[in-house]
């Protein structure tokens, strides 16, 4: 009866395969939860991560040096090492 409301409210035609094959999954998917339910995890800690994993990080240490200069003087505006571009928003 839900499941036929739910597809009026939500505007779905389902014919009978349809509605009987969507309430077979529904109880199959409620059937997965009770099962997880049943899980006794009165002892167990909530994790972050499933995996107990140290991120391995390389030294942070600059590739190539940016020349700003060079770059800017391609821009057809800069001014004190920022780029100028046209006011988008009016006051």
């Amino acid at each position: 009866m839900t499941i036929r409301k739910l597809c009026r409210l939500s505007n779905l035609h389902l014919d009978e395969k349809e509605h009987q094959e969507l309430v077979n999954d529904l109880q199959m998917i409620l059937g997965f939860v009770d099962i997880i339910h049943s899980v006794d995890t009165d002892n167990v800690q909530p994790l972050a991560h499933p995996l107990e994993m140290v991120q391995v990080l390389r030294e942070d240490t600059p590739a190539e040096a940016i020349e700003r200069d060079v770059y800017q003087e391609l821009s057809k505006g800069t001014q004190d090492g920022f780029y100028l571009v046209p006011r988008v928003i009016e006051p």
